[in-house]
């Protein structure tokens, strides 16, 4: 367990951040992050709650706290994972709620994921919410931001998704960009 876990970033360029790890591609097993607050600043990348990017395999793990976002381009922001390239998250969950300032841009803010590029996610739910408010660029979603060829099943969102300016927002998924497939699984954002 990790608890009141304080992560500040500036001036990262195409960088991985993460409370527990940059990027794993091993297995991840019963890691809970409680009370995180992570913050970049003049960075790009992908930041998530538990890691940067997964290639492996997170399992019974979850992440509460706060993503702040303030300055910066072209990252992913996730309550668990910010970016999921082949591999699989089971049973885990997110309550973190993400916030993408006025002047940042190209981001995707997901309350599990920031992109997911491949892998799949199983059993799995988030709740936190997601306030984008930048003018250029951004897709947030209250699973996903970004979702390309993957699936999704038994998993759900119920967190608010706020994005102001951006070009998409959506329920589950922000933004469409292949093939998914997502059984058994739902938002609900009241």
């Amino acid at each position: 367990k990790i608890k009141n876990a304080n992560i500040v970033g500036e001036n990262l360029v195409y960088a991985y951040t993460g409370t527990v790890s940059a990027t794993i591609d091993g297995t991840l097993e019963n890691v809970e992050v409680s009370s995180a607050n992570i913050s970049t600043k003049n960075s790009s990348g992908s930041t998530g709650g538990l890691v940067g990017s997964n290639y492996g395999h997170i399992i019974r793990s979850s992440t509460t706290g706060t993503i702040n976002k303030d300055v910066g381009q072209s990252g992913n922001l996730g309550g668990l994972v910010g970016s999921n390239y082949e591999g699989t998250i089971d049973n885990s969950f997110s309550t973190m709620d993400i916030f993408e300032g006025e002047t940042a841009k190209w981001n995707d803010c997901g309350g599990l994921v920031g992109d997911m590029s491949s892998g799949s996610i199983n059993h799995s739910y988030a709740t936190g919410r997601m306030y984008c408010t930048t003018t250029i660029y951004s897709k947030a979603g209250s699973v996903a931001a970004t979702s390309f060829v993957n699936t999704i099943s038994n998993t759900f969102g119920t967190g608010l998704v706020y994005n102001t300016g951006g070009v998409s927002k959506g329920g589950f998924v922000g933004s469409m960009m292949g093939l998914g497939n997502f059984p058994n699984s739902y938002f609900d954002m009241g």
